[in-house]
């Protein structure tokens, strides 16, 4: 693929008064390649200083079973909801959301399942 290919499923911007949205969840499944430099799921930013930016969204590479939280370095007092699969939660058995969960770029959090 190019080197100038992207996918992004960003926040929409707050506007007047309003807060910004959540990223989206972007899931690669193999067969392109990306670096995740080239993929923003980051939360938008929003026009008031009294309203938040938007948390981080979800980019889930299912080849690597790896979850990447990035809101690319946008402050936020927002959380990115993450849960285990329904599946995967059995009565006093470990879960596991990914193998490798990776938080960066000022994202937060909120783990449950």
């Amino acid at each position: 693929m190019d080197g100038q290919a992207s996918i992004s499923a960003t926040g929409g911007h707050g506007v007047g008064k309003a807060a910004a949205g959540s990223g989206g969840a972007i899931i690669l499944d193999g067969g392109l390649v990306l670096a995740t430099s080239q993929i923003d799921a980051s939360g938008g930013l929003s026009a008031s200083k009294k309203c938040s930016n938007g948390a981080a969204g979800s980019i889930w590479l299912r080849h690597e079973d790896r979850l990447v939280i990035d809101n690319k370095d946008k402050v936020t007092i927002r959380q990115t909801p993450i849960a285990a699969p329904k599946h995967l939660r059995r009565r006093g058995r470990p879960h596991f959301i990914a193998k490798i969960v990776v938080l960066e770029g000022k994202a937060q959090v909120k783990l449950s399942g």
